[in-house]
């Protein structure tokens, strides 16, 4: 397979449609992959096999001297307890002796959690901390505790044993042999397999070193590296080999994220006290005294420690991105120690919350000193917002340059700023919920709260990563995103381009971000190229490369994907669908707050280097612009010339003699100042809270202005204020009189900032001052509805027998009706009841996904939701087809589709939500052309696409008794992308079935 992830300007194949399809063929169960991950996951533990039979381990020679010392003196070798382990085994039987017997609960005390013992891992060996040892052997839980294994189905959560160490490291880059030089050659350890044999360690010596290093930091018996408990089959092999590789790569997610510490091993050597000293001290302090005790040396000494893991190798490997994505806040950063620097090697997490199993260096200290320094990655994500906020505090923002108000040299500030910028990518926020709204279950396939990302932050982090065999990456993407449909990465090894399988991957589990032209880096670009299909698939099937958006969160919603279809045909896309056809007028709200509108505007200058010009040069011509347009009388001429348009026009005076070669001058809200300016935030609450009353009111008269503001609405707000997550979802008196909207309408209000530093949501604010009018588009109902239950067969796969068993017992059994969605179930409410559907099926019923690929947690809680719900009833419909308008960012009549994301429709939104996500599509022949390019077709009505949409609408139910399917089955069609654009619509269910539209 091809890595073509990198390659510039290069479109997919002209068939690409057909190799997408091709591809979605090859779908995996993941329910082998869970089951793998709880009964046949392998670990590495001590091997005391030497212990038992003679009484010392064969690497001890202090142990083994002092045997022999016993032997001399006729000491029994029972009597002589030199090695931590049997100390502990000791400890651990006279405790179980006392203790109240173990309960079915992973053996919990049911009187006092001190006396709590992990029965998988508390009878294991502890690792030695007075040598080092070279010898492992594997270690099966299923093998040692049978009882709890016998239904895979109904292993108990406390069972699935989290207490060890996942050990993320980077491979050799090159094949390693006992005569490689420079000391990390080979290994020395010796592996005991399962069935007693013994093999030599495929991972190195000082990869294994460290991992027990850790492991005795974090008082912890158990390891996972990959190198040791996945087969590493080659090409001669047995497949049962090759197989159990690939459900580890596809559970790789589950073993990181589920274990209580993954240890990062980086390269960086620490070797001056003062530096460990500066990073612990800024870890340490409160914001307060980072900004009157931070001195320029800690600082220093801070900036050079991020710049050693800029250069660190570890952050290059692919694997490495998902394996700490995985790990999530359980990752530490395992650091080299030097001779000199002092830290300490003992780690231990909360033992009632974790239950974590007890350990000899719990209360006593080692006897070989520890050679690592293990930091948690969220003490660099301290030390990075630490760093940050210094500069914020001491320098201010002039146009493009930072000047520092004690002298700081520009370029010491511009070279820390690109250091943090920088920093932060390898370890990027997380975005979080704003209050406790979210429930996780423990237990069957469900291991709590994860860290994941969507396609399109997958592929920003992995297009500065190496990975060897491309077809992994297909699984890497799978892993970081958490999604349930899977490929099987052998199968679609020989479909030759990687894009094309990540492209279906992400489709197939409902993930459009890929598709969005303000996840890269040029968003300008022009995206649809006329002259040939495929413009869905804009901008990546062209420039992947330049993919640049990274958000990650821990609160996403499992997927409710409703089933994709790839054929050669195109792509049918579950879809909401807006006929754009009239404005809305809202002159009286552009008349009061125009001029206040447009004060609170800035110029934005975009300045070009000019071919051959110099760097002295440019600045100079660069300083002289920003001179003559921050003269008032030129602001005040250049804002009044940008009034009705987007760009300066060449003819405006306010250019003056200003050369215009390679100059933009353009107008814009700044995210930045409304955020820092209290007045900026009440003067644009204030206009967005007037549009809302505005429309509240006209909705009296005018419905659709009624629909409009409830749009606009549940696009801009919040989910929790202040701790309070009472907000009303709709437009109401309910709405003025809530607290928080009276004394702090800012806070209920998300504003997202895009790539050029504007809130990307308030473009429809600026439409209104500009023109008095908005485009709103109509809900297109569905020709036909039926019962949820047909639909649902209808859009799965050929296996929909077996699928409607498994959903059929994922319902729950209620009492009452299932109308549409009640009055007085929130949209908080409704996303917590799903994620109880997840948890609940995950836990309770997890075999029910063993049958066809499509049936997994995500189709399943969809099948609930709407049943329980009433989503897909035809009233449901009706009232969608009666209550629903949107605006969108058009200039005039169109169709306009919105592909249904599961992971956009919740609150708190994605920011990628705001974007260019609607599709503005128009009728298109059998090769894809538009309807216009054909002439005299009897299957295609030669009218633009708006007025066969009105037809439609006015001729649906006549059309529907006469069986004339031209018109009312519009949604059968097939379409062209012509362009994408932003727009406001509520937060969405699932769609109907019927209503995958297809796209070429």
């Amino acid at each position: 397979m091809e890595n073509d992830m990198k390659q510039r300007n290069a479109p997919l194949s002209a068939n690409f449609n057909l190799r997408i399809a091709s591809i979605s063929e090859n779908l995996v169960s993941r329910y082998k992959a869970h089951q793998w991950a709880q009964s046949d996951i392998k670990f590495l533990i001590y091997d005391d096999t030497d212990v038992k039979t003679n009484g010392y381990d064969s690497d001890d020679e202090e142990g083994m001297m002092n045997y022999a010392l016993q032997m001399s003196v006729q000491d029994t070798p029972e009597s002589y307890n030199h090695h931590p382990t049997k100390t502990s085994e000791l400890e651990l039987q006279k405790d179980s002796e006392e203790a109240v017997p173990a309960s079915s609960h992973g053996g919990e005390s049911q009187t006092d959690d001190e006396d709590f013992e992990c029965r998988v891992c508390s009878t294991c060996p502890e690792s030695p901390s007075n040598h080092k040892t070279r010898k492992f052997r594997l270690f099966r839980p299923r093998d040692a505790l049978p009882e709890l294994f016998q239904d895979p189905d109904k292993i108990a959560s406390v069972d699935i044993c989290a207490h060890y160490v996942a050990v993320s490291y980077c491979w050799p880059a090159l094949p390693q042999t006992d005569d490689t030089p420079g000391g990390l050659s080979g290994s020395t350890y010796q592996i005991r397999e399962l069935d007693g044999s013994v093999r030599k360690a495929r991972a190195l010596d000082d990869v294994l070193d460290r991992a027990v290093d850790v492991a005795n930091s974090c008082g912890l018996r158990m390891i996972w590296v990959d190198q040791e408990c996945l087969p590493q089959p080659g090409c001669d092999s047995s497949d049962s080999e090759k197989h159990e590789q690939q459900l580890g790569i596809q559970a790789m997610d589950i073993v990181y994220h589920r274990a209580l510490i993954t240890a990062g091993l980086h390269d960086i050597t620490i070797t001056n006290p003062l530096q460990m000293s500066a990073i612990s001290t800024i870890v340490d302090m409160s914001e307060a005294r980072l900004q009157n005790e931070l001195t320029a040396e800690t600082i220093a000494y801070a900036l050079d420690f991020l710049k050693s893991l800029l250069r660190e190798r570890w952050y290059t490997r692919a694997w490495v991105a998902q394996e700490a994505l995985s790990a999530g806040p359980r990752l530490m950063i395992v650091l080299r120690r030097g001779e000199k620097v002092r830290y300490t090697d003992k780690f231990r997490l909360d033992r009632k919350r974790h239950h974590t199993p007890r350990h000899t260096l719990d209360n006593s200290s080692r006897r070989m000193a520890s050679e690592a320094i293990c930091l948690p990655a969220d003490q660099v994500r301290d030390i990075i917002r630490s760093l940050q906020a210094m500069l914020q505090w001491n320098f201010f923002s002039n146009e493009k340059t930072l000047q520092g108000d004690e002298g700081w040299p520009q370029k010491l500030v511009r070279e820390t700023e690109r250091v943090l910028e920088a920093a932060e990518q390898l370890h990027p926020r997380l975005s979080r919920q704003n209050g406790p709204i979210d429930i996780h279950a423990i237990g069957g396939y469900s291991y709590g709260t994860r860290w994941t990302v969507d396609a399109a932050a997958a592929l920003t982090i992995l297009n500065t990563r190496d990975c060897r065999d491309a077809e992994d990456l297909v699984a890497i993407v799978a892993n970081m995103c958490g999604f349930d449909m899977r490929l099987d990465t052998r199968a679609v090894r020989d479909h030759g381009s990687v894009r094309e399988a990540i492209l279906a991957l992400a489709l197939l589990n409902g993930d459009l971000s890929l598709l969005v032209p303000d996840a890269y880096k040029n968003p300008s670009i022009e995206f649809i190229d006329p002259s040939r299909n495929g413009g869905w698939a804009s901008p990546f099937d062209r420039v992947a490369m330049e993919i640049d958006h990274l958000t990650v969160r821990n609160f996403n919603l499992h997927k409710l994907p409703v089933p994709v279809n790839i054929t050669e045909a195109g792509v049918a896309l579950a879809s909401y669908v807006w006929e754009v056809d009239d404005q809305l007028d809202l002159s009286p709200i552009k008349y009061q707050y125009q001029h206040i509108w447009e004060a609170m505007k800035c110029l934005n200058l975009a300045i070009d280097w000019l071919e051959k010009e110099t760097p002295e040069e440019f600045v100079a011509r660069r300083n002289a612009i920003g001179a003559h347009f921050g003269r008032r009388v030129v602001l005040r001429q250049a804002r009044e010339d940008l009034f009705l348009t987007d760009e300066l026009p060449q003819g405006s005076r306010a250019w003056g003699d200003i050369d215009r070669a390679g100059v933009r001058v353009t107008q814009w809200m700044s995210a930045d100042r409304v955020k820092e300016a209290p007045e900026m935030q009440r003067m644009v609450s204030e206009i967005v809270f007037a549009i809302l009353r505005f429309l509240y009111n006209t909705g009296v008269s005018d419905s659709r202005a009624y629909g409009l503001a409830n749009s606009i609405w549940q696009f801009l707000r919040v989910d929790v204020v202040n701790g309070r997550d009472d907000l009303p979802d709709v437009v109401s008196e309910e709405l003025w009189e809530h607290p928080e909207v009276i004394t702090a309408p800012f806070k209920t209000l998300k504003l997202d900032t895009d790539r050029n530093g504007q809130c990307s949501q308030l473009w429809f604010v600026d439409r209104i001052m500009r023109h008095g009018k908005v485009w709103i588009g109509r809900y297109k109902k569905c020709p036909s509805s039926k019962p949820p239950e047909e639909n649902m067969r209808r859009a799965e796969s050929p296996t929909h027998a077996k699928d409607e068993q498994a959903m059929a017992k994922a319902q729950p059994t209620e009492e009452g009706s299932s109308d549409h969605e009640r009055p007085s179930t929130s949209i908080l409410q409704r996303q917590l009841r799903r994620t109880m559907y997840a948890n609940l099926i995950s836990i309770q019923i997890p075999g029910a996904m063993q049958g066809s690929p499509r049936v997994n947690v995500g189709t399943m809680s969809t099948f609930v939701e709407v049943t329980t719900s009433g989503t897909w009833e035809a009233a449901a419909e009706e009232a969608r087809g009666s209550n629903l308008v949107s605006a969108f960012d058009v200039e005039g009549p169109c169709l306009v589709m919105t592909p249904y994301n599961a992971d956009w429709e919740m609150l708190p939104r994605p920011a990628l939500r705001s974007q260019r996500v609607c599709w503005v599509i128009e009728a298109a022949g059998p090769g894809g052309e538009p309807m216009g390019a054909i002439a005299d077709s009897s299957d295609i009505i030669s009218r633009d696409i708006a007025g066969q949409l009105a037809e439609s609408a006015s001729t649906s139910k006549c059309a529907e008794n006469t069986g004339d399917e031209k018109i009312a089955d519009w949604n059968k069609r097939t379409y062209r992308v012509t362009r994408k654009v932003k727009g406001l619509w509520q937060l969405m269910e699932p769609p109907i079935p019927g209503l995958c539209i297809t796209v070429v």
